[in-house]
């Protein structure tokens, strides 16, 4: 199963590792998708769509147990680290900023697991 929540569980302070990093972003921001998977997956990609122009990038396996650039550290960062101690991975793509007005649509993939599209402007 692939896990994403664009805006995380909502704490206003806790990066969450299946969330999209800025939940919403600012023209000319990069913005960083986040996913997790069950402990299986060995290769999670993402299509994205940008204005209507489709292309396949994969994504990196991250470590929740270190802080660090991307994390928010402290005990904040072990809770989420909770997360790779039951089975799951996470993952993390970083995608260059994007103009305003920019439609950027986005769904991840795992074999024959896809989610739905997921978009932001």
């Amino acid at each position: 199963m692939i896990r994403h929540r664009p805006f995380g569980r909502g704490h206003a302070y806790r990066l969450e590792p299946d969330q999209r990093v800025p939940a919403r972003p600012a023209a000319g921001e990069p913005i960083e998708l986040r996913a997790t998977t069950d402990a299986g997956v060995d290769r999670l990609e993402v299509e994205l769509s940008t204005d209507g122009v489709r292309r396949d990038e994969p994504l990196e396996l991250i470590d929740l147990r270190q802080s660090g650039p991307g994390t928010s550290g402290g005990h904040l960062a072990a809770a989420a680290a909770k997360l790779t101690g039951r089975g799951r991975r996470a993952w993390r793509i970083r995608l260059p900023a994007l103009d305003g007005g920019c439609l950027l649509a986005y769904r991840f993939r795992a074999g024959s697991w896809v989610t739905r599209w997921f978009n932001v402007t």
